[in-house]
């Protein structure tokens, strides 16, 4: 196998990609337990954790898209 040089930049998209993954699970397992009642004094929190929602979402996207150009990469198919 050739030693390839490692883009540095790919590495840090992807350590912010997973970054946002760990976002995304706080805003699902650690904020507001139920959306059933409106409540004017949680509806700011409710913003921000849907924006946080958008933000793991994507960085699962991103996470999945590097994990497939590095296998695109290798030599030997699985």
């Amino acid at each position: 196998m050739i030693n390839k040089k490692m883009n540095s930049s790919i590495e840090l998209l992807r350590i912010l990609s997973m970054f946002l993954i760990v976002i995304h699970h706080y805003a699902v397992h650690g904020t507001l337990p139920c959306y059933s009642s409106f409540n004017p004094s949680i509806s700011a929190s409710l913003r921000i954790n849907l924006f946080l929602h958008v933000l793991g979402r994507l960085g699962v996207v991103i996470f999945v898209m590097i994990g497939a150009y590095f296998l695109c990469e290798l030599d030997n198919p699985l």
